[in-house]
């Protein structure tokens, strides 16, 4: 039912169903120039782009949403990378691309959907 992820060496447990969403994503950056042409700049190969749902549970001492609180409050309002650990042991620096969306689940724990890719180092 479950399987872990690691961000910044803290764990938490995602959900299989829905499943982890894995994809690869171009490091590149469309612009139009003064002439109206579109030029590309590409700054690495592609990112690794993951998809969660993180199962929180809400007892113990600390339990996963002190923890994930935390870990939250040291990334500057999104503005800080962190190392990233995936459910298959692959390991790179990661950022979120979007807010993280908390959800409330009948039984007290907490539902979280993250959106997270690779930052080019």
């Amino acid at each position: 039912m479950t399987q872990n992820i690691s961000m910044d060496n803290n764990t938490f447990n995602t959900l299989k169903d829905p499943a982890p969403e894995m994809s690869n994503v171009s490091d590149v950056t469309w612009r139009k120039t003064p002439g109206g042409r579109e030029i590309a700049t590409k700054f690495a190969p592609t990112l690794k782009r993951r998809g969660y749902r993180l199962w929180l549970v809400c007892d113990g001492s600390p339990d996963d949403l002190t923890t994930w609180e935390s870990f939250m409050a040291g990334l500057s309002d999104l503005s800080e990378t962190f190392s990233f650990v995936d459910h298959t042991g692959d390991s790179f620096t990661a950022r979120f691309l979007a807010d993280p969306v908390l959800v409330d689940d009948e039984a007290g724990d907490k539902l979280i959907d993250i959106d997270i890719v690779q930052v080019s180092t």
